[in-house]
């Protein structure tokens, strides 16, 4: 049918008159084609949409739901700002389809403003960016509201054109970095933004008169419309298959390392429970053998010096043996999943005293000093083996490493945690070491002291950890070690007496 236009006459007695002008022959043949194409495009739009959709409920990817949103208002916009909405939809009401045509102007800015902020990952790598995107969005949603006090023409319309425009400029410029970057999909989404600002452009060059006039070139922005939604949705969907391809693949590794690691507790659980075995039944025979090597160093008092030197030999090397099997039951021993420690109420220098009178016995050669804070509690709650049997692998591997004649201090000091800080004049640890040395069987290589099990540090470190401590390294100034010990600071509660 031909295209009818209503023009509506207030007149000074307040009744109307509606004056029916029809189109020429001429111009509904135009009309026709145009509505022919406009048609196209529609239809085209809305297989775009329903492609999206079926795309999203196959991905269930939000970026897909929100570009298949963005499509359903450019739908609507497309036949408002192509004029069409008065002849088909409000022929009795040609004020309401005008209305629509800032709002829906507006509000596809503004769609296609926020449509693009996660899928160009604009938040995350460009912040200042995406604070400008945001606010474009929201001014292009409330522009048209000028439009009721009469300065839409003057300062609502401008301001959206150039929304519109400076938001594509960003987008595109966002997209072409990602598309120098290799990441898929950023090449359709370039290409959807040069072939929009292109078509925008020949629409105003004609308007300023530097191009001819001519009817496709004044409406060239529908069809760049549609190639942008085309390239648009191509581009998303294939970052949407990406990265649904990767989710999969990172979920796949996720479930073989968590498998990997199962497999790995089993093998240490395993491992455990032999060594722990192991342990324990050699403990009889090396047991009968160190009682052996005594008695019979009894029976042959009265023999050789080389007989006696032989058997000492002998008796040093069961008891390091005896030594090395008892430390290795103790860090089975707190290493067991179920392991709680035994807290009680402790005097923490006086534990450090009885410490440090063992360790004299042991290594008389050494001089060990005690250094006691003036403020430390005269009770902590703590697991006293625990405790002492950190400190002694402490103070044992700095009585091995320390060159002799030196001191060795053990400073006690609380604040808000009990510190026990073993300080001792070696030749510290080496920089390229320090992130081993709490590791099980590392020795410590070029310490020029007597070799130790690797042992004794992962034990304290796993004593401290147990009772919710921790143990740290630190370069003595001058030269030397310094391991810290520390450890919750549980005060005993007085109990009232009855």
């Amino acid at each position: 049918a031909p295209r009818t236009f209503y023009l509506r006459i207030q007149t000074d007695s307040s009744t109307a008159a509606d004056l029916v002008l029809w189109s020429p022959p001429a111009l509904r043949e135009a009309e026709q084609v145009e509505l022919l194409v406009f048609g196209i495009i529609i239809g085209m739009m809305m297989m775009s949409l329903v492609f999206a959709l079926l795309n999203w409920m196959i991905n269930r990817n939000r970026f897909l739901l929100s570009f298949a949103g963005l499509t359903a208002v450019l739908i609507v916009m497309t036949p408002v700002q192509f004029g069409l909405m008065p002849q088909f939809f409000f022929a009795r009401s040609p004020l309401v389809a005008d209305a629509l045509v800032p709002w829906t102007f507006g509000l596809g800015i503004a769609s296609i403003l926020r449509a693009f902020r996660q899928p160009l990952e604009i938040p995350k790598n460009h912040p200042r960016i995406d604070r400008l995107v945001c606010a474009g969005a929201l001014l292009s949603a409330l522009a048209p509201v000028l439009r009721e006090f009469g300065l839409y023409s003057s300062v609502g319309g401008p301001l959206l054109q150039l929304l519109f425009i400076g938001g594509l400029v960003l987008n595109g410029w966002v997209s072409g970095r990602r598309w120098r970057m290799k990441r898929q999909g950023a090449a359709y989404l370039f290409a959807a933004h040069i072939v929009i600002l292109a078509s925008l452009l020949i629409g105003r060059l004609v308007f300023l008169g530097l191009l001819p006039i001519a009817s496709w070139m004044a409406s060239s922005w529908i069809p760049g419309m549609l190639a942008f939604l085309v390239l648009t949705h191509m581009g998303v969907i294939v970052e949407a298959h990406t990265s649904r391809r990767a989710w999969h693949m990172a979920e796949n590794a996720a479930r073989n390392a968590e498998k990997l690691a199962q497999q790995e507790q089993k093998l240490r659980e395993e491992q455990s429970v032999f060594f722990s075995l192991v342990a324990h039944e050699l403990r009889t025979p090396l047991g009968v053998i160190v009682a052996g090597l005594k008695n019979l160093g009894r029976q042959l008092s009265g023999s050789g010096h080389e007989i006696h030197s032989r058997l000492a030999r002998i008796s040093r090397a069961a008891d390091r043996m005896a030594e090395l099997i008892e430390r290795h039951l103790q860090l089975q021993r707190l290493a067991s999943a179920n392991f709680v420690p035994l807290r009680s109420p402790l005097s923490p220098s006086e534990l450090a005293s009885d410490v440090l009178v063992h360790l004299r016995d042991r290594y008389p050669q050494r001089v060990f000093e005690l250094s006691t804070a003036v403020d430390l509690p005269e009770q902590v709650e703590a697991d006293a083996e625990l405790v002492i049997l950190a400190l002694t692998n402490l103070l044992s591997n700095a009585a091995k490493y320390s060159p002799a004649g030196e001191t060795i201090r053990l400073e006690v000091a609380a604040d808000a945690m009990l510190h026990y800080r073993v300080v001792d004049c070696g030749s510290g640890i080496a920089p390229s070491e320090r992130g081993r040395i709490f590791e099980i069987f590392h020795r410590v290589s070029g310490s020029g002291g007597q070799a130790g099990f690797g042992i004794g540090l992962a034990t304290a470190q796993r004593a401290a950890t147990v009772q919710g401590g921790t143990l740290d390294y630190a370069d003595r100034d001058g030269g030397g070690s310094v391991f810290t010990l520390s450890l919750p600071l549980l005060v005993p509660t007085p109990t009232a007496s009855t």
